[in-house]
């Protein structure tokens, strides 16, 4: 019987049964790790599966987003900004930490008029919260501070064939 037992743990050793599979936290670290290391391809790698596995977290799908920006993978980002956006806007009505996560998500898309609006409505719907009055402060600094992270602008960038809006004339 005690040889059986030691055949059955290593068989069960071999064949991987102790081994389990990366949790999407440890994804999710790994590939915010991946980020900080410039390593974009890799971020995107591990985020796209994190996604896959938890589609209704924003913090993936923003990462997911930042990852493709910077591999010049502009639909992809914008897709990913786009399903973050609305999922982060249902709870913004009703928290104010969520606030944050939409104004940056709007100026990713290039939206910021829009990104405006939403801090000024929220500073008057959450007039007892620090975060959403320090956005309300400094407007126009927090907008900036997402720039980095923001679509490239379509008119900037014509599509091929399609001409330029021209300038106006001093």
């Amino acid at each position: 019987m005690r040889i059986y037992l030691i055949i059955l743990s290593g068989a069960m050793l071999l064949a991987g049964c102790g081994e389990r599979p990366p949790t999407t936290d440890q994804l999710a670290g790994k590939a915010a790790r991946a980020m900080f290391d410039h390593d974009y391809a890799e971020a995107r790698r591990l985020i796209e599966q994190v996604v896959a596995a938890e589609p209704d977290v924003p913090a993936h799908r923003i990462t997911f987003a930042h990852a493709a920006l910077r591999l010049d993978q502009n639909e992809v980002a914008k897709i990913q900004y786009e399903a973050a956006l609305k999922l982060v806007e249902k709870s913004s009505a009703t928290d104010p930490g969520a606030v944050d996560d939409q104004v940056m998500l709007l100026v990713c898309l290039n939206r910021r008029d829009e990104a405006r609006k939403v801090i000024e409505e929220a500073a008057a719907r959450f007039p007892d919260s620090q975060e959403v009055q320090l956005l309300a402060e400094d407007t126009d600094r927090t907008l900036e501070s997402w720039e980095e992270w923001q679509l490239p602008d379509e008119s900037a960038n014509p599509e091929p064939g399609e001409a330029p809006e021209p300038a106006d004339a001093p």
